[in-house]
C-alpha cells in the first residue's frame, strides 16, 4: 500500500482554496498524496497542476448509503471520502481537510507527528454521551443492525480527521447495512463499539494516549467554547492567525 492520502474537501474554487492546496502540497510532497476533493470538479476550470477528485450527487446516490438528509450538508459528507476510498483502496490512512481549517505552522509538523501512528480515527473533541448529553446530534444515529446502547454513543468534530483503511471499511459495511447518522457521530460511535482505536489529537479525555503527543488545538470544554481553536462558530480572521508567531495549533472555521 502507499501511505497517505490527503484530501482538501471544497464546493467552490477560489483563490484561497488554490493557495491551501498549493501550501498542503509543499508540506507532503515526500510524505503522500494531495487531492482536492472537489464537488462538480469536472465541470471546473481547474489548474492542470492541481489534482483533484470530483464527485457529485448523483455519483454520492451511486454509493447506495442512507444520508440524514436530503442534502450533503448537514451530516453526510463523509459519503465523498468513502467514493475516494473505494475508488483508491490502496492507500493505509486518509486524511480529510475542509478548506476553512487553517494550520499556524508548517503542515509538515502535523503529518510527521502522525506518519509513524496507527490509530484508526483521529479527530477533535472527542467525547462520549455522558461527557456531552445535550449535543444536537445524537438522535441523529439511527443503528438497523447493530444494537449500541445510548451510554457507548461517541461524538466528535470533524473538519478535520484521519481514517485508516480498516476503518473505512468497517464505517462501508455498516452504512451499506442501512445504519445511518451525522458523520460526527456516525464515525466515533461505530469504531468505538467495534473495538478499533480512537484518538483526540487536542484534549486530554478519554480518548487521549497514554504517550500524550503535542496537542494539536488549543483546550475547550467542546466545540462551542469561543476560546478553543477548533470551534464550529465565530470565525476566525486568517489575518489576524498570521500575525501570531507560529504555534502549531489548528484552526476553525478561518475566513477570508
Amino acid at each position: 500500500m502507499n501511505h497517505i492520502a490527503i484530501l482538501l474537501a471544497a464546493h467552490q474554487l477560489t483563490r484561497y482554496i488554490i493557495e491551501q492546496y498549493y501550501r498542503l502540497y509543499e508540506a507532503i510532497k515526500e510524505i503522500g498524496d494531495l487531492y482536492m476533493l472537489i464537488e462538480d470538479g469536472d465541470s471546473m476550470r481547474i489548474p492542470e497542476n492541481i489534482r483533484y477528485y470530483s464527485f457529485n450527487v448523483n455519483s454520492l446516490n451511486a454509493l447506495g448509503y442512507t444520508p440524514i438528509e436530503e442534502t450533503i450538508v448537514p451530516g453526510s459528507n463523509h459519503f465523498q471520502v468513502l467514493q475516494f476510498f473505494k475508488e483508491h483502496p490502496d492507500y493505509d490512512f486518509y486524511w480529510n481537510i475542509e478548506y476553512d481549517v487553517y494550520f499556524n505552522g508548517n503542515w509538515q509538523n502535523l503529518f510527521i507527528a502522525y506518519k509513524n501512528v496507527e490509530t484508526d480515527f483521529i479527530s477533535s473533541h472527542i467525547k462520549l454521551y455522558s461527557e456531552q448529553p445535550y449535543w444536537c446530534w445524537w438522535s441523529s444515529l439511527q443503528l438497523k443492525t447493530l444494537l449500541i446502547g445510548q451510554e457507548n454513543y461517541v461524538r466528535s468534530f470533524n473538519p478535520i480527521y484521519r481514517l485508516s483503511n480498516r476503518a473505512l471499511k468497517e464505517i462501508d459495511k455498516e452504512l451499506k447495512l442501512e445504519n445511518a447518522g451525522h458523520h460526527e457521530v456516525f464515525i466515533p460511535t461505530i469504531l468505538y463499539n467495534a473495538n478499533f482505536s480512537i484518538e483526540d489529537w487536542g484534549e486530554s479525555n478519554h480518548f487521549s494516549t497514554t504517550n500524550r503527543r503535542q496537542c494539536f488545538y488549543s483546550p475547550g470544554k467542546d466545540d462551542s467554547d469561543i476560546n478553543c481553536s477548533m470551534r464550529y462558530h465565530t470565525p476566525f480572521n486568517r489575518m489576524y492567525i498570521e500575525r501570531k508567531r507560529p504555534d502549531d495549533l489548528l484552526y476553525h472555521p478561518v475566513k477570508w
